[in-house]
C-alpha cells in the first residue's frame, strides 16, 4: 500500500509540473513578442532621424578693402 501511495504521490508531482511549464511557455512566448516590438520600435526610430548633423556657429562678415 505504502509502496502504491509513493508512485502516486510521484505522478501527482510530474503532472503539476508538467501542468505549470504550460504557462510558462506561454510567458516565454511574449516575451519574445515584446522583446521582437522594442527591436522595431528602436528600427522605425533610426529611420526616422537625419543621418549625420554638422554644427555650425553663426558667421560675422565684416566688409573691408585691403590697399597696399
Amino acid at each position: 500500500m505504502s509502496n502504491q501511495r509513493y508512485y502516486l504521490k510521484l505522478a501527482l508531482i510530474a503532472f503539476l509540473i508538467i501542468l505549470l511549464l504550460i504557462p510558462q511557455a506561454f510567458m516565454l512566448g511574449l516575451v519574445g513578442e515584446r522583446e521582437s516590438w522594442r527591436s522595431q520600435a528602436y528600427q522605425s526610430i533610426e529611420q526616422s532621424w537625419p543621418g549625420t548633423q554638422t554644427l555650425a556657429g553663426p558667421v560675422l562678415t565684416i566688409p573691408y578693402t585691403h590697399q597696399l
